[in-house]
């Protein structure tokens, strides 16, 4: 009995811990947009909480945003401008496809930072290996602080999230059409075409979703971004 007492407040100190240790985060990536989509979250978001402003580079951006306590920030390399908001606008179809699997988006287009993770962004992979413990779809509200957030939530052993952009799958089995064609404002629906969402996956263990360089991929639609507890190394 007393080795059990001990070994939950060990489990216990070791969660603890952790959670100190993730609220000091980087931002992490929160994906590419298009020039279109960027200036329509600043036509949506400017007039009530957004800020907008021309910064040098991207990290000044995500530098001003969070000091001035927004949630996300937006940057186009082409234009140097800013834009800083406090609700994500992002839906799986505006996802575009990045130079490189560590999240660098091209200059035309607009990065999107999450600047609260309470987890650190690895990469993107074609797929992860092991099998979750938990999956949650977009009918589930899942956005990416929703999934960050749920994931990080097992104190009990490491943790590391597959977030991705799918395609949307019936009861049946089947790619589900786009009934949405002609909404192209509103969040979670394409804009023509097969209909995509977020997906969540949890996974938990030593050993489970380890990485390979062969597996990694430019970051995009239908690629899966990874992201572990800080202090863990799973590469």
């Amino acid at each position: 009995m007393l080795t059990e007492t001990i070994t939950f407040v060990v489990i216990l100190f070791i969660g603890f811990l952790n959670s100190v240790f993730v609220t000091a985060l980087s931002p992490v990536f929160g994906g590419c947009i298009t020039k279109t989509r960027f200036e329509s979250i600043m036509q949506q978001d400017r007039s009530s909480y957004g800020l907008l402003s021309t910064q040098g580079t991207k990290l000044d951006c995500t530098t001003l945003c969070k000091n001035k306590k927004f949630i996300y920030a937006h940057f186009q390399q082409s234009t140097s401008r800013c834009f800083c908001t406090k609700t994500d606008e992002i839906a799986p179809d505006d996802i575009q496809e990045g130079c490189d699997h560590l999240g660098t988006c091209k200059a035309c287009h607009a990065s999107v930072t999450y600047l609260v993770s309470p987890l650190e962004f690895t990469g993107c992979y074609t797929h992860l290996l092991g099998k979750p413990f938990l999956e949650l779809t977009e009918n589930g509200n899942t956005d990416l602080s929703t999934c960050l957030s749920i994931c990080a939530s097992d104190v009990y052993d490491t943790e590391v999230v597959g977030f991705s952009s799918k395609f949307k799958i019936d009861t049946k089995g089947n790619l589900q059409l786009n009934s949405h064609r002609n909404s192209g404002d509103e969040k979670g629906k394409g804009r023509g075409g097969w209909e995509w969402e977020w997906k969540c996956a949890c996974y938990s263990g030593k050993g489970h979703s380890a990485s390979r360089k062969k597996l990694r991929g430019k970051c995009g639609k239908g690629s899966v971004w990874r992201f572990q507890v800080p202090q863990m190394d799973h590469e």
